[in-house]
This record gives structure tokens, C-alpha cells and sequence, in this order.
């Protein structure tokens, strides 16, 4: 009996030592896999921070883009605009130049005038006055 009580001790060490070392290869398997798993999750997390940091810039650049094209566009709008006021004030500035021409002319004609006229006067008034004095 005893015989068999050693046996048995010295099969169920043998069992014990194969689970044992079953369980401390599964043990290192799990390491290994856990080792993987967090490099993979750091990979992952990294991928994740790149591709959302992409995501924001081109948000930002894609509003961006449309707010200088707003602006542009207003900006163009306000230049025709600018540039059809300036073309009216042009013709208003050569409309305005033409009659200060013709005003002009018109005044220095009734200048002239007025000096005939003044000369006319003066020269009856001599006139008027010999004719007196006789």
C-alpha cells in the first residue's frame, strides 16, 4: 500500500508539474498577448490622435477657405460697386469740368461786353460833357 501511495504521490506530482507548467505557459502566452495588446492600443491611440488632429485641420482649413471665399467675393462685389461709383463721379467730374468751360466762356464773352459797353458809356459821358461846356 504503501508502494501504491508513492506511486500515486509521484504521479499526482507528475500531473501537478505538467498543469503547473501548462499554467506558466499560458502565464507567458498571456504576457505576451497583453505585451501585444498594449502596443497594439498605443498604436491605436496614436492613429486615433493623428487622424482626428487631421480631421480638425482640414475642418479648420475647409472654413478657412470658405471664409475667404465669402470675404473674396464680398470683396469683389464692393470693388464693381466702387468701380461703377467711380465711373458715374467721372462723368459727373467731366459733366461738372464741361460746364465751368461753358460758364466760363459765358462770363468772359459778358466781360467783354460790359467793357464795350463801359467804353460806350464813358465816351457819351465825354460827349455829354463838351456839349455841356459849349
Amino acid at each position: 500500500m504503501r508502494l501504491w501511495i508513492t506511486i500515486l504521490q509521484e504521479e499526482l506530482t507528475k500531473e501537478v508539474q505538467e498543469m503547473l507548467n501548462v499554467f506558466e505557459s499560458m502565464e507567458s502566452e498571456v504576457d505576451e498577448t497583453s505585451e501585444k495588446y498594449e502596443i497594439l492600443h498605443n498604436d491605436l491611440d496614436r492613429l486615433l490622435e493623428v487622424t482626428l488632429a487631421d480631421d480638425v485641420r482640414n475642418l479648420v482649413m475647409h472654413s478657412c477657405v470658405k471664409i475667404e471665399n465669402k470675404n473674396l467675393r464680398e470683396e469683389i462685389g464692393n470693388f464693381s460697386k466702387d468701380s461703377r461709383d467711380v465711373s458715374n463721379e467721372s462723368k459727373s467730374i467731366d459733366k461738372f469740368c464741361n460746364d465751368a468751360v461753358d460758364v466760363k466762356e459765358k462770363l468772359s464773352k459778358r466781360t467783354v461786353q460790359f467793357e464795350n459797353d463801359f467804353a460806350k458809356f464813358e465816351a457819351k459821358k465825354i460827349s455829354f460833357k463838351l456839349r455841356l461846356q459849349k
